[in-house]
């Protein structure tokens, strides 16, 4: 059929390899440029190195050292006494507990990781593990009495804590997690 203005063209080869040709150039063009913006942040921003050193290397590390390990003792291997404590006080609280956080500078004595800003001393990191629980910092408390009454369970570390219970404790341990109410009333 005669379509006017149009020419048909001759060979279907020309008309197809002119737009997959330059879609393929901008596809490398921009794979170049993501690839060079990234390698410049590696090179200039200090917490780019801290991800691909720190996080990927060593987490890959740890994946390949432990293949058959569940997660939680990959955490373990990986994070230490921190996971071991989280996990325990996860294990040993209702998922609708308030849990009061003792202060850093308990944490910081011994058995925790005292470097970098993951670990106990982390609310944020604890909240991770700890979620639907809702963590409360002693200084909140402090401040603030209705929140000091919605408090449910108080995390013992160092021996830190036990003063924060309605009760005696003959045993007392030096990492636990214990409901602040035995009876389950209000302070």
């Amino acid at each position: 059929m005669f379509l006017m203005g149009k020419k048909k063209s001759k060979n279907k080869k020309d008309e197809k390899s002119k737009p997959r040709n330059s879609l393929c150039v901008y596809n490398f063009v921009v794979t170049l440029a993501v690839f060079l913006l990234v390698f410049t942040a590696y090179k200039i921003m200090p917490s780019y190195k801290w991800v691909v050193n720190s996080l990927a290397y060593s987490n890959m590390q740890t994946i390949k050292k432990y293949p058959n390990l569940h997660i939680d003792r990959k955490y373990e291997a990986k994070l230490g006494f921190d996971y071991k404590y989280i996990n325990y006080v996860r294990n040993h609280t209702p998922e609708n507990a308030v849990i009061l956080m003792p202060p850093g500078s308990e944490i910081l004595k011994k058995n925790f990781n005292k470097k970098g800003a993951w670990g106990v001393k982390n609310k944020v990191w604890n909240t991770y593990f700890l979620y639907p629980r809702i963590l409360v910092d002693q200084d909140a408390v402090i401040s603030d009495t209705a929140l000091a009454k919605s408090l449910t369970h108080v995390m013992i570390v160092n021996g830190w804590g036990y003063d924060k219970l309605e009760y005696h404790i003959s045993q007392k341990a030096q990492y636990n997690v214990l409901p602040i109410r035995l009876s389950g009333g209000k302070r």
